[in-house]
């Protein structure tokens, strides 16, 4: 486990495609898996990217491998957040907690 939370891909995941997790003003996140390259197509105006660094997976993403893909990027995405917007930090000059609204657990 790395010190974002997020684990390591298992070899059988294991790509050269990128994970993102696309944050809308509402709140709401989507999980995209595509190449670096054409991630640019995927985010509309106002909305927050949050590539998963170092997690490169296999496209297609096997069926039974991808609630952990979507989950390791709920992970890095709640990591991300947390880190960024601590107010005994400066906070973030957005409202990035608006973005995501952290789950309890």
């Amino acid at each position: 486990m790395r010190s974002d939370g997020v684990a390591a891909v298992p070899r059988e995941l294991r790509g050269d495609h990128v994970v993102a997790g696309i944050i809308d003003p509402s709140g709401a996140m989507r999980v995209v898996v595509t190449e670096h390259e054409r991630l640019w197509a995927h985010p509309q105006v106002d909305e927050l990217v949050l590539v998963v660094p170092r997690f490169g997976v296999a496209c297609p993403v096997p069926w039974d491998g991808i609630p952990w893909v979507i989950r390791q990027a709920f992970t890095y995405a709640d990591w991300w957040v947390k880190t960024r917007n601590d107010p005994d930090y400066g906070g973030f000059s957005q409202n990035v907690a608006g973005y995501l609204k952290l789950r309890s657990g």
